[in-house]
């Protein structure tokens, strides 16, 4: 999910992928202090960063796009839905 919101911020903030690199690279204690983590973070960062700007340009969404799918609201009287509801004895 860390990796999800990085690349995010990157497109968001219109950072090239080139300048996403570089900035990432910039963090040297991490790159030294644990370079193969640093590795595979920075790798997969950019790989879904690269997935965003495919799916953008393409003008769909992300293969694993965690919003719910749009479909009917079930029913109000659906045993999952209770309405929120704070006995008189916990309000005061």
């Amino acid at each position: 999910m860390r990796a999800e919101l990085d690349a995010a911020f990157f497109h968001l903030y219109g950072i090239e992928r080139d300048d996403a690199d570089y900035i990432m690279n910039s963090f040297r204690a991490f790159r030294n202090n644990a370079p193969e983590r640093f590795g595979r973070t920075k790798d997969l960062i950019l790989r879904i960063y690269d997935a965003m700007a495919e799916a953008t340009r393409a003008g769909r969404p992300l293969p694993d796009d965690p919003r719910p799918a749009p479909g009917p609201r079930p029913p109000p009287s659906c045993p999952l839905i209770r309405p929120h509801t704070t006995p008189v004895s916990e309000s005061r």
